[in-house]
């Protein structure tokens, strides 16, 4: 069961609200019509967007990640400390094609501002795992100490929702009436098409190199192309040594965002069915707005 508490977050609404769950992923109730939560992030010295949260009543960080396919994800020395509930484990692939048996918990209790999670289903990451996934290691880790895992993209499936990085807001709401309503003219924003599959949220970008198939995640930190993908192109490494190329060209919607750094990536072959990562080093610029039902992306 979810809960969403308050006046002030829900229009037309008062009291106490229920609404049912599948998973984590909440439904709205059908006569519920009206919904506006706004929950504030902060961000990891890895410019990786954070939310406050309570696990079985511990105050902790989660990133928010629309680049992972599971509901939550924690830290094996977090898991360590709370109650939980073992059923099992589950083959799991990161995305360069590493595979992990996975040990997946029912954790009684996750909160998120007025948002209320019960039986919620978290897998287990291990530190090799994050070893295998980060790039680098950055000098000030300290916001990191409380970051004890991510929470990913299945936990708000179905839902509209609006990222507002300048403003540090991550927004659910039902229609786009209602983000009207609360102060952003989507008449202003770009608006773009994008695919949702099982990988994520899909928008394609035309570079230097061709059209790049780049899925949205706030999990990542650059944004990331497949080697191979730029062929021959001259690289560079920046003072992270990590390899990139150049783009002057990265346009969508006839937008061209101009100069852009793509960083090289060993991307699974088994992962065909996009170039890229589109990562908070674009993102943290710029208000997004996904609209589920037509599939389109509104950016400012």
């Amino acid at each position: 069961m979810v809960k969403i508490k308050g006046k002030r977050l829900i229009f037309s609404l008062s009291g106490l609200i229920l609404i049912s769950v599948v998973g984590i992923g909440f439904f709205i109730n059908r006569s519920l019509e009206k919904y506006f939560i706004s929950l504030p992030i902060s961000y990891s010295s890895k410019n990786i967007p954070l939310l406050k949260a309570k696990i079985n009543s511990k105050e902790v960080l989660l990133g928010l990640d629309f680049g992972s396919k599971y509901h939550l994800f924690l830290n094996d020395s977090f898991l360590a400390t709370i109650e939980k509930k073992e059923l099992g484990k589950e083959l799991t692939r990161d995305f360069k094609g590493n595979k992990y048996d996975t040990p997946f918990y029912n954790i009684s209790n996750l909160q998120l501002g007025p948002l209320s999670f019960h039986n919620v289903k978290a897998h287990e990451q291990s530190q090799q795992q994050n070893i295998n996934q980060t790039l680098w290691k950055a000098e000030d880790s300290s916001n990191n100490d409380l970051m004890v895992g991510h929470i990913g993209r299945p936990a708000f499936e179905t839902r509209n929702f609006l990222l507002d990085f300048p403003h540090r807001k991550f927004i659910l709401c039902d229609d786009l009436p209602t983000v009207r309503k609360n102060g952003y003219d989507l008449d202003d924003f770009l608006k773009v098409p994008c695919i949702q599959n099982k990988f994520g949220i899909i928008m394609n970008f035309a570079t230097d190199f061709g059209e790049a198939r780049l899925v949205l995640d706030t999990g990542t930190t650059i944004t990331m192309i497949r080697k191979g993908f730029t062929k021959d192109a001259p690289t560079t490494l920046d003072s992270r040594n990590i390899p990139h190329v150049f783009s002057e060209k990265f346009m969508i919607g006839g937008f061209d965002f101009t100069n852009k750094n793509l960083f090289l990536f060993d991307i699974s072959e088994e992962l065909t069915l996009f170039d890229g990562i589109l990562g908070m080093d674009l993102l943290e610029k710029h208000i997004l707005y996904l609209d589920r039902k037509s599939s389109m992306i509104y950016i400012k």
